[in-house]
């Protein structure tokens, strides 16, 4: 009988090999599979060694070749043949990365596995604002809006679609920095209350910037 594996679900961080964690990494060398979404970056993709079986499971707009349900089949006929597999996510892999729906499926047949947090770009962003190119205006507000406790008593990260629109029925409290995830590889063209709801439709914007996941940093006042 085959020694049954085991399955890391794990956090590539949202780009920069520099921001990859030290562990992630050292499962990348010791793992016979890994499974890696499209929001891994190339350069982090890059430090695989060649020998390993690597399985594409990314998704786009528009276009999810390999279904949830299949990814999550994926990972249960590895690990029962005994392999180590690295579940590879962009980000974290709980921050709108469905990590909790194959967690569930892996407990449920009793499969061996570990959480590998990762840096989410939710962080990572507004905090590389500040030595990037920016202006210096902008900068200091994203840093203001989204990390200093006296300037933001709190923070949302929202997935948001712009077919069908999100947290419309969400209020904010006073002082809240709102962060956004859309889903789509792209920023809509009418962010309006029909869109957000119009309590953050009313809402002063600090900055929009392009990142893995384009993200949109609102400030609530």
């Amino acid at each position: 009988m085959e020694q049954q594996g085991k399955v890391w679900l794990a956090g590539a961080g949202p780009g920069d090999v520099g921001l990859l964690t030290i562990k992630t990494r050292k499962i990348m060398e010791e793992a016979d599979t890994i499974v890696y979404d499209a929001l891994v970056s190339t350069e982090i993709l890059s430090l695989i060694p060649d020998e390993k079986e690597m399985i594409d499971v990314g998704k786009r707009q528009g276009n999810h070749p390999v279904p949830q349900k299949e990814i999550n089949q994926i990972l249960l006929e590895k690990a029962m043949e005994g392999k180590k597999v690295l579940r590879l996510k962009g980000g974290d892999p709980f921050v709108f990365g469905r990590g909790g729906e194959e967690a569930e499926v892996l407990a449920e047949h009793g499969i061996l596995f570990e959480v590998v947090p990762g840096v989410t770009s939710a962080a990572a962003v507004p905090v590389a604002s500040l030595s990037s190119s920016l202006p210096s205006a902008v900068s200091s507000l994203l840093s203001l809006s989204c990390l200093a406790s006296d300037f933001c008593v709190s923070s949302v990260f929202c997935a948001h679609h712009p077919l069908t629109g999100c947290c419309n029925s969400m209020t904010p409290a006073s002082r809240a920095a709102i962060i956004f995830f859309f889903i789509c590889m792209s920023i809509p063209y009418n962010i309006t209350s029909k869109t957000i709801g119009t309590t953050i439709a009313s809402t002063s914007i600090t900055a929009i910037i392009p990142a893995t996941i384009c993200l949109l940093f609102f400030f609530h006042i």
